[in-house]
């Protein structure tokens, strides 16, 4: 019954999806004007590795909070009850795949939408992509039988999304669809293979998946209860600081052993010589940096001119984000800042080395993509993201004891909002001043 019951809201989800989907394609021409028409068979190309690179992500994602996770509660019954554990997990595992078929469906909205496809051919390939997000769920859940074997499998996925970056730069730098035969297939009976191959794929691992549900161990369940948990709170309490402290220790105690070395030299030099050592076991860091990379030329080459500065500020801003996390670990502690001593001011100008160094020379790398007031637009981009990340890191602990102010529809909490705005709110202004340099 609870098969029936999930079968039908999704079905019902589907059609929603569907019906408000076509309805957007229809008027994309006149809300996103952006694309020039010459270069549409290459945005087909890169809306193709987005959608990889976006079920990639989404994988990751899911295999970081399990995916399939029950509360204490049902955990006492798996352990002290001799009920059936498939039957007991199946309802979370619909629900599992609703979610999935939903994500795959909407990346599948945004690709479309970005590619300019006509809207009466669009319903099949949307359909693709939510039996690719369906039978992505259906694979997190055979890794998650083995937790060993997650680490390898996120590790394949970080690997595999370094390859998507590669893609867009080969897809760049080839342009596609210059030749008829190099353009994206999508004639009919392209797309009733891949329809037909994506469905096949999704029965198989839906049905192999719900049938190795009653597999899963206990330790296999609450592989990711702390962070569904902190990110409960964290959204709650409008603090991410609580998800990162988490996700920092965890990824800590994934690299294992490591050699313990004495930081010799002066304070400031330890401290930049720890910051470099943080960095070079967090991987993920110089990934992103090199992902992020192509991000600046494809832009050139797919939007207009006024907002390559706006997306090259913002990307430079994820570098040094990822770069700085000494800055936020050291900073978002009163008690590491007494235990290194030393005054703030030397702490934070040390700790802003590799993340400034590393956004120069990923702002230099990638300048030669701003089309006009090359320098200047750099320039901001480097200084701007560096600000940003600073006043982000280095926001005081959030007061949720604040004036309220009456709007008419309810009371908004000004002193929170300030608070929350510490960063974005420039990020945001400097972006207006990059597309009016564009």
């Amino acid at each position: 019954m609870a098969a029936a019951d999930a079968a039908l809201y999704v079905a019902m989800f589907a059609g929603l999806v569907t019906g408000a989907a076509q309805a957007g394609l229809e008027q994309s021409g006149r809300f996103l004007p952006l694309i020039r028409p010459e270069i549409v068979p290459l945005v087909r190309w890169v809306a193709v590795i987005a959608i990889v690179l976006l079920l990639i992500t989404m994988v990751k994602l899911l295999l970081t909070f399990g995916p399939v996770l029950v509360r204490s509660p049902v955990q006492a019954w798996l352990l002290t009850s001799p009920i059936d554990r498939r039957s007991l997990l199946l309802r979370v595992y619909l629900l599992l795949l609703c979610m999935g078929t939903a994500g795959g469906v909407a990346i599948g909205v945004v690709a479309v939408i970005a590619a300019q496809l006509p809207a009466a051919g669009s319903v099949p390939w949307l359909m693709c992509t939510g039996f690719a997000g369906t039978a992505a769920v259906s694979i997190t859940v055979l890794v998650q039988q083995r937790p060993k074997a997650i680490r390898r499998t996120q590790l394949l996925l970080s690997g595999a999304l370094i390859g998507c970056a590669g893609a867009v730069v080969l897809v760049l730098l080839l342009a596609p669809g210059t030749r008829p035969s190099a353009s994206v297939p999508l004639g009919a009976d392209a797309t009733w293979w891949a329809l037909a191959s994506t469905l096949t794929i999704c029965v198989v691992t839906v049905w192999v998946a719900g049938r190795a549900l009653g597999r899963l161990t206990r330790a296999a369940l609450a592989s990711g209860r702390d962070i569904a948990e902190a990110t409960a709170v964290a959204t709650t309490f409008l603090e991410p600081t609580i998800l990162w402290s988490l996700l920092l220790l965890r990824r800590m105690r994934g690299i294992g052993r490591v050699r313990s070395a004495t930081l010799s030299g002066r304070r400031v030099t330890a401290l930049i010589r720890a910051d470099i050592a943080r960095l070079r076991r967090n991987r993920a860091a110089v990934a992103l940096w090199l992902c992020l990379l192509p991000v600046p030329y494809l832009a050139t080459a797919v939007l207009p001119a006024m907002l390559v500065p706006a997306v090259h500020l913002v990307a430079a801003f994820l570098v040094t984000t990822r770069l700085a996390n000494g800055l936020r670990v050291v900073f978002g502690s009163a008690a590491l800042r007494r235990a290194i001593g030393g005054r703030d001011r030397v702490l934070l100008l040390a700790h802003l080395v590799v993340p400034a160094a590393g956004t120069l020379l990923w702002g230099l790398a990638t300048s030669p993509a701003i089309p006009s007031m090359r320098i200047l637009a750099t320039a901001i981009s480097i200084v701007g993201a560096v600000l940003v990340t600073y006043r982000i890191a280095t926001r005081p602990p959030i007061e949720y004891v604040s004036p309220m102010l009456d709007m008419g529809f309810g009371g908004v909490p000004i002193g929170l909002i300030i608070q929350l705005s510490r960063g974005p709110a420039l990020l945001i202004l400097l972006c207006w001043a990059q597309m009016s340099l564009g």
